[in-house]
């Protein structure tokens, strides 16, 4: 009888063991994923953060050299942290004539372009990160 009784106590002791053992793999994997969920939405975040910069001038047709080159030097910027070609962001149309043209001879565009007003349009977003792809600056 005393063999038995040890035995329960010994079962029950493996029982709770079990379930303990249990609960903190259940409170982990919760723990891992809300961690995971936080991560997902504080670069959801970043992005979106990030492409505001531009669609503030998306669709406008005021815009003026200062601008343009603002836009420009965003996308430079953001450019020269990426060493893949398919992430950076393009800028294409009759306003610029490339992102290194401008960046290399600032004072030389804003001469140039003083007096006109340009249009900007947001043309893409990457699938991959979803960060602006593409953008069309024309000359009104």
């Amino acid at each position: 009888m005393e063999n038995a009784s040890k035995a329960l106590i010994i079962a029950a002791e493996i029982l709770i063991g079990i379930i303990l053992i249990s609960i903190f793999v259940l409170i982990y994997y919760a723990w891992g994923n809300f961690s995971g969920n936080i991560n997902s939405n504080i670069e959801n975040n970043k992005i979106k953060e990030f492409n505001a910069q531009f669609v503030a001038y998306n669709g406008r047709t005021d815009l003026t050299a200062h601008d343009i080159v603002s836009i420009v030097s965003l996308a430079n910027e953001y450019n020269l942290g990426i060493e893949d070609d398919s992430y950076k962001i393009k800028i294409e149309g009759n306003g610029i004539p490339s992102i290194q043209a401008v960046m290399n001879d600032i004072p030389n565009y804003l001469d140039k372009n003083e007096n006109l007003t340009f249009t900007l349009k947001i043309k893409g977003y990457n699938n991959k990160n979803s960060i602006i792809e593409k953008i069309e600056i024309r000359k009104n």
